[in-house]
């Protein structure tokens, strides 16, 4: 009963008899609707009623008949959804930070690998390494994926402008399950040329992911040498089968 009373009866969705459907359920013309998953067992439930003979204005067993049959057919329009289901989920930091953080870790002060830019990005920190007093300019952020997805490809959209590198520094797309990385994509950050809105991308064969990360470094230097840099993530996109995560 709606609106809602103390002592509510139950009652079908018709005062009366209704008359009798002319046409399939997927005859033209036809309305597209887009309805979510989680909704499809209710409105396949709520369609059994049409299956009543007391719903149907008639007392030809024929009519009845057709028309029970024509309901069997609307159900079955609305099929469940697979887990399966393909789909790519971009996030462009442009309407907030989606679920990502940047990584913490304690070794480096400041603990925080990077920062969130409003609107904008996520950009790259600078952090001296605790252990050795190097210099080194993070961006490196993650979000959870719950529940977990499976993904085929990734790609990440970035800045780079390097500082001074005093060896080989990669940058990654991890991907990780339980706790424990299972796959990764890397590049060689201290050799890739500087530029705005780069492009790189992990493609894999389907990897069940919970957890995924990406990471940019502009610099490492000894204490005392050496120039900063510039990174940043400007957009994120997975792509993959499950459960939508955006």
């Amino acid at each position: 009963m709606w609106p809602d009373q103390p002592y509510a009866p139950p009652r079908g969705s018709f005062i009366g008899r209704v008359p009798l459907p002319s046409q399939n359920p997927d005859d033209v013309p036809t309305q597209t609707v887009v309805l979510a998953c989680s909704w499809l067992p209710y409105v396949r439930g709520a369609l059994m009623q049409l299956l009543l003979q007391a719903t149907w204005d008639t007392t030809d067993p024929a009519a009845l008949l057709l028309a029970q049959q024509r309901t069997f057919n609307l159900i079955e329009l609305f099929q469940e959804c697979s887990s399966a289901l393909p789909f790519s989920c971009p996030y462009p930091f442009s309407a907030g930070d989606e679920g990502f953080g940047v990584h913490i870790d304690t070794g480096f002060t400041p603990p925080t690998l990077g920062f969130y830019v409003a609107a904008d990005k996520f950009e790259g920190g600078h952090q001296i390494n605790n252990s050795t007093g190097g210099h080194w300019g993070y961006c490196w952020i993650e979000r959870d994926l719950t529940p977990a997805v499976t993904l085929t490809s990734v790609d990440m959209v970035f800045d780079l402008v390097k500082g001074t590198f005093s060896g080989v520094t990669d940058g990654y797309i991890l991907l990780y399950n339980g706790g424990s990385l299972i796959t990764y994509g890397n590049f060689d950050c201290s050799a890739r040329a500087d530029g705005m809105g780069q492009t790189f991308s992990w493609v894999g064969g389907p990897q069940i992911c919970d957890h995924i990360g990406f990471v940019v470094d502009s610099e490492v230097f000894p204490p005392g040498m050496g120039t900063p840099g510039y990174c940043a993530i400007h957009e994120v996109v997975l792509h993959g089968s499950g459960l939508p995560p955006c």
